[in-house]
């Protein structure tokens, strides 16, 4: 990777132009994760593609939680927290029943079309159920997994993060080619293809939680956003009801996507590599069968079989390692002129995290190059036969400091209960007919997400 090679002949922190905005590079995780854990490098640099996304100078307050930043971002990222929480979200029992259910539906869907026998191509195939996993949080009804609106909104979130063209990504960081060029060019017809279409979406489903809203009895996000809307008279708020239509449609639009996008791609990386490694991925299946069982006759999992079952959590943590969705992170932006180990950080810089560096350091992982979920285990002092699940420091999957993945939390409680879940039921294999697939990220796009390739679904007898 281009910025390793940096780091290698510059040292850990890089300052560069970047098109229009000063932008620096930090490849040191420790140095990376004081930094991102100051409020002074949790803004958003004002780029005029998503300004347009979320609002935006030139129609008022940039709202919702992942482009905006100062108050805005903070009150809305605090209450989305805490009313996930108090609804039954993130972490909880209701999620987890929630994820289950999508799961279930899911596996017994892919059953049906393994009869055919036939390799399926990967792209799309977990983008519904997930998708629809975080719809019930947002709305207390989810849909069916085979309604078309909801398939049709699985493939505009693909197409969005898929369909990044470098003249697009060039036009975020140059507003005077995003402002004078063609739209085609500049991404603004992805806003329409892609964002304005989810929020017209949603619109219905909010107009009908209006309606229907009994105050301080919170049914679900929605009628919790709106009583939080009630009760606000402060006029500066993101609350208030000045802002209020705007603002609950970006906030959610960002839960939607935050929600969906890192979950549906990490699966098809988990399974792309448990594909390719297939005495990884039989070693992952005799862990499933000594705890739960795998079949016809074993008992679904549950979040609670995680500490038993240290080496199918190290697999999820290897294959995130390995290949991180966001390489650089998400960019943020210095909201003052900030000292920190002797860099000098002027206020407005765009300030990237180099995750890639930090998953492939050879002094924290020894081989980075080597796929070794072993990495991950320590024996325990009084039983090598048990051995335990143990962190590293040096994992940034899902960024790290007070912008950290607001959905991170879902993502592994999804991608552990789907992986363990299709593993009982399925035995996956690469398509005897093709090539075996690249294990490199495709080019372009919003994350770093496998190129095209199909695997084989086979029923466990």
């Amino acid at each position: 990777m281009t910025a390793m090679k940096w780091k290698r002949k510059y040292g850990p922190v890089l300052g560069i132009d970047f098109a229009s905005f000063p932008c620096v590079i930090i490849s040191d995780y420790r140095l990376a994760k004081e930094a991102f854990a100051l409020e002074s490098f949790a803004g958003r640099p004002a780029l005029p593609y998503f300004n347009d996304r979320s609002g935006g100078p030139a129609h008022g307050d940039v709202e919702g939680i992942t482009c905006a930043d100062g108050r805005t971002w903070r009150e809305q990222r605090a209450f989305t927290h805490r009313a996930l929480r108090q609804l039954g979200g993130f972490g909880t029992r209701s999620m987890e029943a929630i994820i289950l259910k999508e799961m279930h539906e899911f596996v017994r869907r892919l059953e049906v079309r393994t009869v055919a026998a036939a390799p399926m191509e990967t792209e799309t195939l977990f983008n519904v159920p997930v998708v629809n996993i975080t719809w019930g949080i947002i709305d207390r009804r989810p849909f069916d997994q085979d309604d078309p609106e909801l398939s049709r909104i699985a493939r505009l979130l693909n197409e969005g993060f898929a369909g990044a063209s470098v003249v697009t990504m060039l036009s975020l960081f140059i507003p005077w080619f995003y402002n004078n060029f063609p739209d085609w060019m500049t991404g603004r017809k992805g806003l329409e293809r892609t964002y304005l279409p989810i929020i017209d979406f949603m619109e219905p489903h909010i107009e009908e939680h209006w309606r229907t809203h009994t105050p301080g009895q919170p049914r679900d996000f929605i009628d919790a956003y709106i009583d939080e809307i009630k009760h606000t008279t402060d006029p500066d708020s993101s609350f208030h009801a000045s802002r209020a239509k705007h603002a609950l449609s970006t906030t959610l639009m960002d839960l939607f996507i935050t929600g969906s996008e890192t979950s549906s791609t990490t699966l098809r990386w988990v399974f792309l590599f448990l594909a390719r490694f297939p005495d990884v991925q039989a070693r992952a299946v005799a862990e499933i069968e000594s705890v739960i069982g795998v079949g016809t006759t074993a008992r679904p999992p549950s979040l609670a079989d995680r500490l038993s079952m240290p080496y199918v959590e190290a697999c999820l943590h290897e294959v995130m390692r390995f290949r991180p969705l966001a390489p650089l992170a998400a960019y943020h932006n210095t909201t003052e002129p900030v000292r920190l180990h002797g860099f000098d950080f002027p206020k407005d810089t765009m300030v990237y995290i180099n995750i890639y560096e930090a998953h492939h350091n050879r002094e924290l992982w020894g081989d980075p190059e080597n796929f070794r979920p072993e990495r991950w285990l320590k024996t325990k002092a009084d039983d090598d036969s048990k051995p335990e699940f143990v962190r590293r420091e040096g994992f940034l999957a899902f960024s790290t400091g007070r912008r950290v993945c607001l959905g991170e939390q879902l993502a592994r409680d999804s991608i552990f209960l789907f992986t363990v879940g299709l593993l009982q039921k399925f035995r996956i294999k690469l398509d005897p007919n093709g090539p075996p697939p690249s294990l490199d990220p495709a080019v372009g796009g919003s994350t770093a997400a496998p190129k095209p390739h199909k695997l084989l679904f086979k029923l466990r007898d």
